[in-house]
Parts: structure tokens; sequence; C-alpha cells
């Protein structure tokens, strides 16, 4: 894990990465883990942030929906019968309000992988209003 430094909406980045780790813990296997790290790019102040699953997955068909207010999958819909269909899509404008990107990867029966890309950070030496980052590398089983 490496610390970084970002210009953000606090309140939406703890939204944005609390819906996701949630999901991963919801949508995993038992007696799976949940990697969350972090990848700094120096020389070009960016950085990922990339939580992974060992679970259900999604399917390629669904993939361009999931972002989508009120969606979630059948597949989805039988692991979480309490799923709202809205975690994601409050993801999706969290990540637009602060300049953020995702990319996600799944296998059905596999997992999942969300990356969170920050186009600009600074590091932790560095000062001003940007609010530091601190991630634990953690195995939930």
């Amino acid at each position: 894990m490496e610390n970084f430094i970002c210009k953000v909406i606090p309140d939406q980045l703890e939204i944005l990465i609390e819906n996701i780790i949630t999901n991963a813990i919801t949508y995993s296997h038992e007696n799976t883990s949940v990697e969350i790290s972090s990848k700094v790019d120096r020389n070009n102040f960016r950085a990922n942030i990339t939580i992974t699953d060992h679970g259900i997955g999604i399917e390629e068909k669904d993939l361009p929906n999931i972002f989508n207010e009120y969606f979630y999958s059948p597949r989805a819909a039988l692991h979480n019968k309490a799923s709202s269909g809205i975690g994601l899509s409050i993801v999706k404008i969290a990540a637009e309000n602060n300049q953020l990107k995702i990319k996600v990867t799944s296998e059905p029966g596999v997992g999942t992988t969300f990356t969170v890309a920050f186009s600009t950070i600074e590091f932790p030496a560095a000062t001003g209003s940007a609010i530091p980052i601190p991630l634990i590398n953690t195995s939930l089983s």
C-alpha cells in the first residue's frame, strides 16, 4: 500500500469506497478474501485504488449497466435479496463529482475488480487542503 493525497469531497470519496468494499464483501463467496491495494505513479502524479473480490462476478452483458440507477442483475438479486440497486449509481455520481474514473473487470463465478483512478495526486510531504488516503491491506473471511 502506498499513501497519497488527493483533492476530493471527503464524504463522497468515503461513500464511493465504502460502497465498493461493501459490495465486494456481500458478493464474495464464503471464506474468501477481499483485497484492497493502491498503486502510485510518482512520475505522472496519478494513483489507483483497486478492490478485488472472489465472488459471484458480473456477466459481461451486465457490465455496461451496473452504474445505472436501480439496476441489479438477476444473478445479484438471487445472492442479495436486500439490494436496492442504487449503490453503484451513487458511486458513479461521486466519481464524476470528484473527477475520478472507475474501471470494472469481472468474471462470473470468479470475482470482480474495481479500480478507482485518481488523475491528479500529491504526496504526503505536500501541504494544502488535500486529504490523505491511508489504506490498510485487508483480508476478510
